[in-house]
């Protein structure tokens, strides 16, 4: 008999409407648990699913009783070999899968293609004590296609993923039981040691591998605001006036003047004289459409768009991806395999046939050819970056209100890489006023290129037309500031953080 393995009820009901393996068995009593059971290839077959982690490694109390008494002395706990077991909740569910396993004469490990996935079906087939051999089936998204394709390309647990993705099953499996077992070192035994060390027996100082290190950015960030000290600093500002009734705004070239008397020096020697323009340089410049979304650059989108936390974001994307309209989304790759080119050449057709995002269609023969800017395998790690599927729905009208949101995101995210780059003037004029200089700096969008694609973004400062020796009239002030302490972290300021936190270090104090 083969049993298939999904992690969850509805990834296993994606797999099984596939498959055609008829109506889900509910186990009795406990409905949210069931199974699947037909033919696949002329063989007797059984799909059936967990709970997400169905079994975890078991809490230290578990490998001595001297374990259960929070006592510094026999911690740490390191276990030379660590136990799996169902969790609590789990039970029920732990023990039909059991027994499938039990009968099974090879299986097909179809969670979630990455390395939780692997962990968590290597917990299952571990703790059920199979010994039948094993195939992995690697879904890169839920349309059926894609399934099936999946199916008919079966991996060896030491085979390589794909061309673009050399590690094998077993790598990815291996990751995830050290990175697990990572987690468990420092959680139970930090987590014994601080409470014990600074909070006594009356509070629970929780470390963890990732929540203790999130923490000290937000502490040290923290410090620096409390410690800051505001200081006063001024700025001498023009209003310039053109002889075409253009206004601008230019700031004194150095900048923060630290002392009050210097600035008014400074004001003083402009009187009411008219600015000369000394000096214009514009550099031109272009820009290439954005990088696609991995998992975290969208969270940080999302947050900043519509203030979504990461729980929100990430519940939306798991949502698309389970209606198929969405790739995979825990990837850290900001790129696509170029075998994807052609798929996704027919994804951005469906999608300017949409009419939420026909305004942006272009003839074909204008869009700018695929290149290593969005399509490089190299960058490509278990999986590509985050895009609609090519299962493109006619309009969003079966969509949620915060699916279209995300889905407008990955659309426009695509549909810009076939427009070409955006040019840009940056020009710095410099300006004298008898002996003082004043600097201003301004853009100029000269062709939008992909900004076209909903994007444009709004320049603050805008400069007109300017040649040396122009005459300027001028209208000097100076402005009172104050320095002011580090802004505290937004959720994407603190998503973006985290990605580079491993290149800051915190001494001990």
């Amino acid at each position: 008999m083969l049993v298939i393995y999904a992690e969850k009820s509805s990834l296993a009901k994606t797999i099984a409407n596939v498959l055609r393996a008829g109506q889900r068995i509910a186990m009795q009593g406990e409905p949210t648990v069931g199974y699947y059971r037909f033919k696949w290839g002329g063989e007797d077959a059984v799909l059936c699913h967990g709970i997400g982690h169905l079994m975890s490694l078991v809490p230290a109390s578990s490998y001595d009783e001297k374990y259960k008494n929070w006592d510094l002395s026999v911690f740490p706990c390191i276990p030379q070999k660590f136990k799996i077991a169902p969790k609590k909740e789990t039970l029920a569910c732990s023990k039909l899968v059991k027994s499938f396993f039990e009968q099974a004469d090879w299986c097909i490990n179809a969670a979630d293609p990455d390395r939780e996935g692997e962990l968590i079906f290597s917990y299952v087939y571990q703790a059920c004590g199979c010994k039948a051999p094993y195939k992995r089936v690697w879904i890169e998204d839920l349309t059926d296609e894609k399934i099936r394709k999946a199916f008919n390309n079966l991996i060896e647990p030491k085979q390589p993923i794909s061309a673009q993705n050399p590690g094998s099953p077993d790598d990815l499996q291996m990751a995830g039981r050290a990175r697990d077992i990572a987690d468990w070192l420092i959680g139970n035994n930090l987590t014994v040691a601080a409470t014990k060390r600074f909070g006594g027996y009356k509070e629970l100082l929780s470390v963890g591998r990732v929540q203790t290190p999130t923490l000290a950015l937000v502490v040290e960030r923290e410090k620096a605001i409390l410690n800051h000290t505001k200081s006063k600093f001024w700025r001498l500002m023009s209003g310039f006036t053109t002889s075409n009734g253009d206004v601008f705004e230019a700031e004194y070239m150095e900048g923060k003047i630290t002392k009050l008397e210097e600035a008014e020096k400074k004001l003083s020697e402009c009187g009411s004289a008219d600015g000369i323009v000394a000096e214009v340089n514009t550099k031109h410049k272009s820009e290439s459409a954005p990088l696609l979304f991995n998992a975290t650059q969208l969270q940080i989108a999302a947050n900043k768009k519509f203030g979504w936390d990461s729980d929100k974001t990430t519940k939306v994307m798991q949502d698309l991806y389970e209606h198929k309209l969405m790739t995979y989304p825990r990837t850290s790759s900001e790129h696509l395999t170029e075998a994807m080119m052609p798929e996704v050449s027919v994804t951005i057709s469906k999608l300017l046939s949409m009419p939420e995002y026909s305004k942006y269609a272009i003839p074909k023969d204008k869009w700018q050819k695929f290149t290593k800017r969005h399509f490089d395998d190299k960058k490509v790690g278990s999986h590509p970056a985050i895009i609609p599927t090519v299962n493109v729905p006619k309009d969003m009208s079966s969509m949620s209100d915060d699916e279209k949101k995300l889905y407008d995101l990955l659309a426009k995210s695509l549909i810009r890489i076939i427009y070409p780059k955006a040019e840009l003037d940056d020009t710095t004029a410099f300006i004298d006023v008898n002996k003082v200089r004043f600097k201003a700096t301004g853009s100029v969008i000269t062709h939008n290129g992909w900004y076209a694609v909903d994007a444009r973004p709004q320049k603050k400062n805008v400069l007109p037309a300017l040649a040396v020796g122009d005459v300027l009239k001028g209208k000097y002030s100076i402005k009172e500031c104050e320095t002011e302490p580090p802004k505290r972290y937004t959720e994407a300021d603190l998503l973006a953080a985290m990605e580079l936190a491993g290149q800051k270090r915190y001494a001990l104090s």
